[in-house]
């Protein structure tokens, strides 16, 4: 029973990883704005909010009940709100920026 739970959070571990790699890969390429190889970060960025989403509607399926899981939604909801945040914040900013107001 023990390895059957392992076995079912492997699949987490890994999109968890993927998703800290891709949250990196976004702040590092907003933090380096002019460099060429910033929009492709900051786009591999951007799959952070569809991977959180992904993983948690896995472990909320498949993955009812394990001690492991409130560390798994924290790494979620981390990797889901700060692009989300983050981008909200730059679009806010363009939009004062030209005279737009709500």
């Amino acid at each position: 029973m023990e390895t059957v739970k392992k076995n079912l959070l492997l699949i987490p571990i890994i999109l968890s990883v993927i998703n800290v790699i891709c949250l990196a890969s976004f702040l590092i390429g907003l933090s380096v704005m002019n460099h060429p190889i910033s929009s492709i970060l900051t786009d591999l960025g951007l799959l952070c909010p569809l991977i959180a989403t992904l993983s948690f509607f896995y472990l909320v399926i498949k993955v009812k009940k394990h001690s492991a899981l409130k560390y798994f939604h924290f790494v979620n909801a981390v990797t889901f709100l700060v692009p989300i945040c983050i981008l909200t914040f730059l679009i806010l900013r363009f939009l004062n920026d030209w005279d737009i107001y709500f």
